[in-house]
């Protein structure tokens, strides 16, 4: 099981919960051959699940990053 963080987050909402930080350390380490910057960057457990689902599409990581929100739903009675 991913281990996660979870936030209250204030709103105009009754309830609203951040899982967790995405990125946790990012460090430019140069400039590629177009002059875009590059980063090493470090990632939460869930962020790395994002960054994969996001920018990698790999749809292998949706039940587990569903599973986390599932679970954070129902411990912390969100429903």
């Amino acid at each position: 099981m991913v281990d996660i963080n979870p936030t209250r987050i204030p709103g105009r909402w009754s309830k609203g919960f951040s899982l967790d930080l995405h990125t946790t350390s990012s460090e430019l380490i140069g400039h590629d051959e177009y002059g875009h910057p590059r980063f090493e960057s470090k990632r939460s457990e869930l962020g790395e699940l994002l960054y994969k689902l996001k920018f990698r599409r790999n749809k292998l990581v949706i039940p587990e990053t569903v599973g986390v929100a599932l679970t954070l739903t129902r411990t912390r009675n969100l429903r």
